[in-house]
């Protein structure tokens, strides 16, 4: 992955925009709201996503660039982890408009989301000592 040397403001934005997500999400998991802390979930990884790509010289603007990117991430890393724990993610951002996930396997799902987030970070950290 050729990686940018520097630390632009949308690199900026994505990283306080996704903290901003993942603090809401626990607010509102704990609040039993799944249906929003879904959708604010799946947003801190869109967030994490569009990071790593704003450093690789790459904007993400449509679901399917999120779709074609993760499949770069996966071919890149040799790591299919990214592609399972991505469709987990997509499943909470359907969960925001269609419920689909019962309340007892929500957190398993949350979780997953998150480690997607650092997995995605660990990568930014790899190729990206200064940021």
């Amino acid at each position: 992955m050729r990686i940018m040397s520097q630390k632009n403001n949308d690199v900026q934005a994505y990283e306080q925009t996704r903290d901003h997500y993942l603090s809401n999400a626990e607010k509102r998991l704990n609040e039993g709201d799944y249906r929003k802390a879904s959708e604010l979930l799946w947003g801190a990884v869109t967030q994490q996503l569009k990071l790593l790509a704003a450093l690789n010289g790459k904007v993400i603007n449509s679901h399917r660039e999120f779709d074609t990117f993760i499949d770069e991430v996966v071919e890149e890393t040799g790591n299919e982890d990214f592609a399972g724990l991505y469709g987990a993610a997509e499943r909470l951002h359907r969960n925001f408009y269609d419920e689909v996930i019962q309340k007892r396997f929500f957190q398993g799902h949350a979780e997953r989301a998150i480690r997607l987030i650092l997995m995605l970070e660990t990568l930014v950290r790899k190729y990206h000592k200064d940021y």
